[in-house]
């Protein structure tokens, strides 16, 4: 994979696992150790070459209900959501409360998780779940009315490997 990828977009993923604290369902599309959570946030990254990476995290309601400041940097902009199927380009967000650089990482290659499902996508997954409240939730379900995740995907012979933050591979 070329080293110089630029930022794309960004993909929010709703499952309706745990949506409501006690609805369990396996609409997933991704999964670590058979543990699922009701909200991704992709961010998908492209080479000259059309190479794609993604960098994938987890977020599970915050047991004390705080919000979570990126994505109430996200949110802030849902004004500019008006029907289903609109797109907008976010504002400049400081990421640095996902703290990406000291989170273990899961890679594998997979595909996107939106048509047309392109295959060859290095994945690299945050082992590191981080919180949302219940009302962001809620927010973004308002957004999109139902589910939006594509469903978990067998694994057919791929290899998942664990990155640490001192550089070994597991």
């Amino acid at each position: 994979m070329n080293s110089s990828m630029t930022f794309c977009k960004v993909m929010i993923v709703l499952s309706s696992t745990r949506q409501d604290a006690s609805c369990t369902d396996l609409m997933r599309s991704s999964m670590v150790r058979a543990e699922q959570y009701p909200f991704e946030v992709h961010f998908v990254h492209a080479d000259k070459d059309k190479n794609l990476a993604v960098v994938g995290i987890f977020f599970d309601l915050d047991p004390h209900d705080k919000p979570n400041p990126f994505l109430t940097q996200v949110f802030s902009q849902f004004d500019q959501l008006t029907k289903p199927g609109d797109n907008f380009t976010l504002a400049a967000l400081d990421p640095s409360s996902l703290h990406v650089r000291n989170s273990n990482v899961f890679r594998y290659s997979g595909s996107l998780t939106t048509e047309p499902f392109t295959e060859g996508v290095e994945w690299n997954v945050l082992q590191k779940v981080h919180t949302l409240s219940k009302a962001q939730l809620k927010q973004w379900s308002n957004v999109i009315n139902l589910p939006n995740a594509r469903e978990l995907q067998a694994l057919n012979g791929r290899v998942v490997t664990l990155l640490t933050k001192d550089h070994s591979v597991h």
